[in-house]
């Protein structure tokens, strides 16, 4: 089984990122909560998937952890950007 600090590291990495690609697009607000919403979505679509592999079920505090995590990832990655552009 897969730990919740490896479901948090993966999904806070992904929240990073992918806040950090749509802040390049769109003003920070919406960019930090789409890049929360596909995050959560995406870890919503891992734990449906798993209901097709044997031994795998859908974990309701598994996709928890992916929210909170890929949240926590681009929240922090909204506030290096602002911190940023205040020091220029």
């Amino acid at each position: 089984p897969v730990s919740p600090l490896c479901h948090f590291t993966e999904y806070f990495i992904l929240g990073a990122l992918l806040g950090n690609a749509l802040h390049c697009h769109m003003p920070f607000i919406p960019a930090t909560i789409l890049a929360i919403a596909a995050s959560s979505g995406y870890g919503y679509s891992d734990e449906i998937h798993q209901l097709s592999v044997a031994g795998r079920m859908f974990d309701l505090e598994d996709w928890k952890v992916d929210t909170i995590a890929a949240a926590c990832g681009s929240i922090l990655m909204t506030f290096f950007y602002l911190l940023g552009s205040r020091r220029e």
